[in-house]
Protein backbone atom coordinates (compact mmCIF):
# COMPACT_ATOMS: atom_id res chain seq x y z
CA UNK A 1 0.00 0.00 0.00
CA UNK A 2 1.13 3.50 -0.74
CA UNK A 3 1.47 5.96 2.15
CA UNK A 4 0.49 9.64 1.80
CA UNK A 5 2.17 11.60 4.60
CA UNK A 6 0.21 14.85 4.01
CA UNK A 7 -3.12 13.16 4.66
CA UNK A 8 -1.69 10.51 7.02
CA UNK A 9 -3.43 7.80 5.06
CA UNK A 10 -2.72 4.71 2.97
CA UNK A 11 -4.11 3.99 -0.48
CA UNK A 12 -5.24 0.44 -1.21
CA UNK A 13 -4.81 -1.38 -4.52
CA UNK A 14 -8.38 -0.41 -5.44
CA UNK A 15 -7.70 3.27 -4.67
CA UNK A 16 -9.57 3.41 -1.37
CA UNK A 17 -8.17 5.41 1.53
CA UNK A 18 -7.26 3.93 4.88
CA UNK A 19 -7.35 6.95 7.17
CA UNK A 20 -5.64 7.30 10.52
CA UNK A 21 -8.18 6.44 13.24
CA UNK A 22 -6.37 6.27 16.57
CA UNK A 23 -3.23 5.16 18.40
CA UNK A 24 -3.29 2.20 20.74
CA UNK A 25 -0.77 0.65 23.09
CA UNK A 26 -0.29 -3.11 22.70
CA UNK A 27 1.41 -5.30 25.29
CA UNK A 28 3.12 -8.52 24.18
CA UNK A 29 3.89 -11.72 26.15
CA UNK A 30 7.15 -10.35 27.56
CA UNK A 31 5.46 -7.19 28.86
CA UNK A 32 6.88 -4.84 26.21
CA UNK A 33 4.41 -2.07 25.34
CA UNK A 34 4.44 -0.86 21.74
CA UNK A 35 2.62 2.12 20.30
CA UNK A 36 0.58 1.26 17.19
CA UNK A 37 -1.16 3.57 14.76
CA UNK A 38 -4.45 2.17 13.48
CA UNK A 39 -5.71 2.95 9.97
CA UNK A 40 -9.24 2.00 8.89
CA UNK A 41 -10.62 1.85 5.34
CA UNK A 42 -13.51 4.10 4.42
CA UNK A 43 -15.43 1.27 2.72
CA UNK A 44 -14.68 -2.19 1.36
CA UNK A 45 -17.98 -2.64 -0.52
CA UNK A 46 -17.67 -3.92 -4.09
CA UNK A 47 -13.91 -4.16 -3.86
CA UNK A 48 -12.37 -6.69 -6.24
CA UNK A 49 -9.41 -7.29 -3.93
CA UNK A 50 -11.45 -7.98 -0.79
CA UNK A 51 -10.60 -11.71 -0.58
CA UNK A 52 -6.84 -11.14 -0.97
CA UNK A 53 -6.81 -8.03 1.20
CA UNK A 54 -8.88 -9.43 4.07
CA UNK A 55 -7.87 -13.08 4.04
CA UNK A 56 -7.09 -13.02 7.78
CA UNK A 57 -10.37 -11.39 8.85
CA UNK A 58 -12.65 -13.41 11.08
CA UNK A 59 -15.52 -14.89 9.05
CA UNK A 60 -18.02 -14.06 11.81
CA UNK A 61 -17.99 -10.35 10.98
CA UNK A 62 -20.75 -9.55 8.46
CA UNK A 63 -19.15 -6.68 6.53
CA UNK A 64 -15.63 -6.12 7.80
CA UNK A 65 -13.55 -3.13 6.75
CA UNK A 66 -9.82 -3.25 6.22
CA UNK A 67 -7.83 -2.25 9.29
CA UNK A 68 -4.05 -2.10 9.52
CA UNK A 69 -1.78 -1.35 12.45
CA UNK A 70 1.63 0.27 12.00
CA UNK A 71 4.39 0.50 14.62
CA UNK A 72 6.62 3.44 13.62
CA UNK A 73 9.33 2.71 16.20
CA UNK A 74 9.63 -0.92 15.05
CA UNK A 75 9.69 0.12 11.40
CA UNK A 76 12.56 2.54 12.14
CA UNK A 77 14.52 -0.26 13.84
CA UNK A 78 13.91 -2.54 10.84
CA UNK A 79 15.26 0.09 8.43
CA UNK A 80 18.31 0.65 10.63
CA UNK A 81 19.02 -3.10 10.82
CA UNK A 82 18.57 -3.48 7.06
CA UNK A 83 21.12 -0.70 6.49
CA UNK A 84 23.55 -2.44 8.85
CA UNK A 85 23.12 -5.81 7.12
CA UNK A 86 23.67 -4.37 3.65
CA UNK A 87 26.70 -2.27 4.60
CA UNK A 88 30.21 -3.45 3.68
CA UNK A 89 30.93 -4.42 7.30
CA UNK A 90 27.63 -6.32 7.59
CA UNK A 91 28.32 -8.27 4.41
CA UNK A 92 31.81 -9.15 5.62
CA UNK A 93 30.52 -10.32 9.02
CA UNK A 94 27.80 -12.47 7.42
CA UNK A 95 30.34 -14.08 5.07
CA UNK A 96 32.64 -14.90 7.97
CA UNK A 97 29.88 -16.24 10.15
CA UNK A 98 28.81 -18.79 7.57
CA UNK A 99 32.39 -19.80 6.82
CA UNK A 100 33.66 -20.11 10.38
CA UNK A 101 30.82 -22.01 12.03
CA UNK A 102 30.23 -24.66 9.38
CA UNK A 103 33.95 -25.18 8.84
CA UNK A 104 34.58 -25.81 12.53
CA UNK A 105 31.96 -28.54 12.73
CA UNK A 106 33.23 -30.05 9.49
CA UNK A 107 36.77 -30.27 10.86
CA UNK A 108 35.58 -31.76 14.15
CA UNK A 109 33.51 -34.41 12.39
CA UNK A 110 35.70 -35.28 9.41
CA UNK A 111 39.30 -34.62 10.46
CA UNK A 112 39.08 -35.34 14.18
CA UNK A 113 36.55 -38.16 13.80
CA UNK A 114 34.07 -36.78 16.33
CA UNK A 115 30.76 -38.53 15.74
CA UNK A 116 29.50 -38.70 19.32
CA UNK A 117 30.69 -37.87 22.82
CA UNK A 118 32.18 -40.84 24.64
CA UNK A 119 31.47 -39.54 28.16
CA UNK A 120 28.18 -39.26 30.01
CA UNK A 121 26.93 -36.24 31.91
CA UNK A 122 26.80 -32.64 30.84
CA UNK A 123 29.92 -31.72 32.83
CA UNK A 124 32.03 -34.36 31.07
CA UNK A 125 30.60 -33.41 27.68
CA UNK A 126 31.46 -29.75 28.31
CA UNK A 127 35.01 -30.67 29.28
CA UNK A 128 35.41 -32.76 26.12
CA UNK A 129 34.01 -29.95 23.99
CA UNK A 130 36.36 -27.43 25.61
CA UNK A 131 39.36 -29.66 24.87
CA UNK A 132 38.24 -30.08 21.25
CA UNK A 133 37.72 -26.32 20.90
CA UNK A 134 41.17 -25.59 22.33
CA UNK A 135 42.78 -28.11 19.97
CA UNK A 136 40.87 -26.67 17.01
CA UNK A 137 41.90 -23.10 17.89
CA UNK A 138 45.56 -24.07 18.37
CA UNK A 139 45.57 -25.82 14.98
CA UNK A 140 43.92 -22.76 13.40
CA UNK A 141 46.50 -20.43 14.98
CA UNK A 142 49.31 -22.69 13.73
CA UNK A 143 47.92 -22.53 10.19
CA UNK A 144 47.66 -18.73 10.36
CA UNK A 145 51.25 -18.41 11.58
CA UNK A 146 52.47 -20.65 8.74
CA UNK A 147 50.50 -18.63 6.15
CA UNK A 148 51.68 -15.27 7.52
CA UNK A 149 48.12 -14.09 8.30
CA UNK A 150 48.51 -13.66 12.03
CA UNK A 151 46.94 -10.17 12.24
CA UNK A 152 43.94 -10.81 9.98
CA UNK A 153 40.75 -11.96 11.64
CA UNK A 154 38.10 -11.82 8.91
CA UNK A 155 37.86 -12.98 5.34
CA UNK A 156 37.15 -10.21 2.85
CA UNK A 157 34.34 -10.19 0.32
CA UNK A 158 35.45 -10.77 -3.27
CA UNK A 159 34.84 -7.95 -5.71
CA UNK A 160 32.40 -8.72 -8.53
CA UNK A 161 33.84 -7.69 -11.87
Amino acid sequence: MEYIPEEEAFISAKGRKLKYAFTRNAKNKTGFISERKVYICESCNRCGYKKECQRYMKPTIVSPVKRIEITPAYDAVLVENQDRLLSDTGIQLRINRSIQVEGAFGVLKQNLGLRRFLNRGSGNVHKMLYLLAMGFNIAKLHDKIQAGQINTTLFTAKEIA
